[in-house]
């Protein structure tokens, strides 16, 4: 098809988000589990933290005695939460992108 003019032959290398396979839906509950710069996908969202379904934002900082994460959202924006009142929540390593 690229020789035949149908498809261009210029080609995109694209990253790819990889979940981490080893957290399961109770672990994404305690803060411990969640590294800085790890990307996380809310599936749902939030009302109450503001957070739309499909947003993504990174990990700031964990606080595990408190069992508080603290993601930075595309804006800057930085929001504190307990991962146990959230749901719907997909982590990716911070540098678990794979380029395709």
């Amino acid at each position: 098809m690229q020789t035949g003019g149908q498809v261009d032959t210029h080609e995109y290398k694209q990253r790819v988000l990889v979940a981490r396979q080893e957290i399961t839906g109770a672990d994404r509950q305690w803060a411990a589990q969640y590294e800085v710069g790890d990307v996380v996908r809310y599936t749902r969202g939030s009302k109450t933290h503001g957070i739309e379904a499909g947003e993504y934002a990174r990990v700031a900082s964990v606080n595990e005695k408190e069992n508080q994460v603290t993601v930075k959202r595309e804006s800057g924006e930085q929001v504190s939460y307990d991962p146990r009142r959230l749901h719907g929540v997909t982590l990716y390593p911070r540098d678990g992108a794979q380029v395709q």
